[in-house]
């Protein structure tokens, strides 16, 4: 098994000697299925009402990315700039190329990549990757138009082996490893560990190798799903939950029933809101509040057909404590 997490067009590569993933991308099919599809325009208008201009979910996560690099992760990146300047200084061509340059050119390009990251070795990069690869650079040409065409040019070539014979081979191939090492470690901080925690439209949604943006995944969608994983990885895990899992398979159950009745959901936080307001709390973000009231719901005691958002709203007198949303809680917590 490989603990690989895969981007939504991303497949496990099909040379590698491995039984599978270790079943992230299962879990987050798992929850999409149990999402009411029907329910996204009104969950998506209520989270947009709630927390005002928030951007969408690849703007936040290019934006966090970037954050990484220019803080936790920056000597990173210095150092990976530094290798890419020490082979365009080998050779006239491209000795004009400055290290700041070639920093300014990584950190757009690493922040514009889809996937966490490419798989170059001895043999070369496989088409996939070099396609990858092709994608950020271009999304960054676009992006920066300021950066010198001539950087990302090169940044390019030395990813996709193009520069050619008169550069060091072995000085290549170790920049090629430092820009592979570094793009995990960005993804997985800027991805996993912020823009997850920014973007908070609908929170069951919100995990390991799970794509916010993605919402429900109908039954003929899921059965297709299983019958590729049958046929190209038997022996891959099939997990609900792993040690990077952000909530347990139960609270996410539960978040995502607020897709069966999202009115009375955003009914609920705007008076939730009105009265934490009255207590003086009207200075917390609005993303971090309905992030809050989720897992608030998520972490409520639910017995029987108890709903947790019914009750807790019900001892305001905000929504009657019972009805469709306590069946459907309780239907989903016995289901998992």
């Amino acid at each position: 098994m490989v603990e690989k997490i895969l981007a939504p067009h991303e497949t496990l590569q099909a040379d590698w000697p491995v039984d599978g993933t270790t079943g992230y991308e299962v879990g987050a099919q798992l929850i999409r299925v149990l999402m009411h599809g029907a329910a996204e325009p009104v969950v998506s208008q209520s989270y947009a009402a709630f927390v005002g201009d928030a951007p969408p979910l690849h703007e936040e996560v290019y934006r966090c990315k970037l954050r990484v690099m220019d803080n936790e992760l920056s000597a990173e990146l210095a150092a990976l700039a530094r290798y890419f300047a020490v082979i365009a200084r080998s050779e006239a061509a491209t000795s004009d190329l400055s290290e700041a340059g070639l920093r300014r050119a990584l950190r757009e390009i690493i922040a514009q990549l889809r996937v966490y990251r490419s798989y170059a070795d001895h043999t070369g990069m496989t088409p996939r990757d070099r396609r990858e690869i092709g994608y950020a650079v271009a999304r960054a040409r676009r992006q920066q138009r300021h950066i010198q065409p001539m950087l990302f040019d090169f940044v390019a070539s030395v990813l996709c082996g193009t520069l050619g014979p008169a550069y060091n081979p072995k000085a290549v191939a170790a920049a090629i490893g430092r820009f592979q090492q570094y793009c995990g470690p960005v993804m997985a901080k800027g991805f996993e560990d912020t823009a997850l925690y920014r973007h908070n439209r609908l929170v069951a949604l919100n995990d390991v190798s799970a794509h916010p943006d993605r919402f429900a995944l109908s039954i003929a969608a899921f059965h297709d799903s299983n019958r590729r994983r049958q046929a190209s990885h038997p022996a891959s895990m099939l997990a609900t939950s792993t040690h990077d899992s952000k909530r347990g398979e139960d609270i996410r159950a539960i978040i995502a029933a607020i897709a069966d009745a999202p009115d009375i959901w955003a009914k609920a936080v705007a008076d939730w809101r009105v009265m934490l307001a009255v207590d003086g709390c009207d200075a917390i973000h609005p993303g971090d509040l309905y992030l809050f009231f989720q897992l608030l719901l998520g972490g409520w005691p639910v017995s029987g057909d108890a709903d947790g958002l019914c009750a807790l709203a019900g001892r305001h007198g905000q929504i009657a404590p019972r009805g469709p949303v306590a069946q459907r809680l309780g239907r989903q917590r016995h289901r998992l």
